[in-house]
């Protein structure tokens, strides 16, 4: 069990609850929480987030499960982000998320200065459950990935073989700057698995030092594939061609 840590609540209004945890690296983790699982970060998952406490983290959740469509809820975002990346004189920052947390965490690098973003069984678009009633997309900010994803940051998506996600990873666009990593899941979450098998920290950890090749061998004892392992030989970007860091 990981030792807590001292998270303290910041802001819990109805548009945005925050909680910030300092530490003591010059990295910024930016962690989008899904207000779905309810209350806050849990300490396994907040301990990892923080590289073991070391790293600074914001924790962010959307309580009105809004997918960042509330009405200045990204510009309050990247306020929080700059004011605490002042304050803990912060060289890098990555974003980190899951589910919903994980679609609002790679939406991020198109609004901030963000190295890699990385996200646990992250969905495409928004569900249709979650679209306002007497809504349609047009009237919508931001209803899906597409035209948010560019090339300034390195994305990191872990994916697992459900139903629910599998049609969600065909859509994410194939570009060299976009990492993604399924497994075999069954009836578990990506989460899960990872911290059924300890893996947790030290995937977080090879994605944020931006190092793809040595992220899938810490995933081999899941049996992990690339997306465009399963593409035909002429589709989709190599291991050659995604131009990581680190390795």
């Amino acid at each position: 069990m990981a030792d807590a840590l001292d998270i303290t609540p910041v802001s819990d209004s109805e548009t945005l609850k925050v909680w910030l945890y300092r530490g003591t690296s010059t990295r910024l983790v930016l962690s989008f929480w899904d207000s779905e699982e309810g209350g806050a970060p849990l300490a396994a998952f907040a301990h990892a987030a923080s590289h073991g406490g070391r790293d600074n983290v914001l924790f962010f959740a959307d309580p009105g499960n809004t997918w960042l469509n509330g009405e200045g809820l990204i510009e309050e975002i990247v306020e929080w982000a700059a004011a605490y990346r002042r304050e803990c004189a912060a060289e890098t920052v990555m974003v980190l998320g899951q589910g919903m947390g994980g679609f609002m965490a790679l939406a991020m690098p198109a609004f901030l200065e963000v190295k890699v973003a990385l996200a646990l069984s992250p969905l495409f678009a928004m569900p249709a459950r979650a679209i306002p009633e007497g809504k349609g997309l047009e009237d919508l900010r931001l209803h899906n990935l597409g035209e948010v994803l560019g090339r300034s940051a390195d994305y990191y998506l872990i994916h697992g073989e459900a139903p629910g996600e599998a049609a969600h990873l065909e859509s994410f666009p194939l570009q060299p700057n976009i990492h993604q990593f399924v497994l075999p899941s069954g009836d578990k979450t990506v989460p899960q698995l990872l911290d059924d098998a300890g893996l947790t920290g030290a995937v977080l950890e090879r994605a944020f030092l931006n190092q793809a090749r040595k992220l899938r061998k810490t995933l081999e004892p899941l049996g992990v594939y690339r997306r465009e392992d399963a593409l035909p030989e002429e589709g989709g970007e190599t291991e050659e061609m995604t131009g990581e860091q680190g390795a």
